[in-house]
Order: structure tokens, then sequence, then C-alpha cells
């Protein structure tokens, strides 16, 4: 799935824009994807850190 397949999906299934960045960054409170030298990263940001980091 696209990034942008993925925007699509969340806005159609009504997920408030607040709770997400899918251009990665450290939102506070906020479920991040980016990707990073073709390593794509998943984790929470909060407070400047990232959490329970996925890649």
């Amino acid at each position: 799935m696209k990034k942008l397949e993925l925007e699509k999906l969340l806005i159609k299934d009504n997920v408030p824009k607040k709770l997400y960045s899918l251009n990665g960054g450290l939102p506070n409170e906020v479920l991040c994807l980016n990707k990073r030298d073709n390593i794509l990263e998943v984790y929470y940001s909060e407070r400047g850190l990232k959490s329970n980091l996925e890649i």
C-alpha cells in the first residue's frame, strides 16, 4: 500500500488527522510513519522522542 492510499483509507474511516503523521517528524502524541533512506519507520512520537520504534 502506498502512502497516499493509506491516507485516503484513514480519511475514509474517519480517523482524526491529529492522531497520525504520515510525514514523520516529532509531533506531540501522534503515531508516525516515516521513510528514511529506503527504511520505513513506524513509531509513537511524544515529547520529542520516538517510542515503540518499528523498522
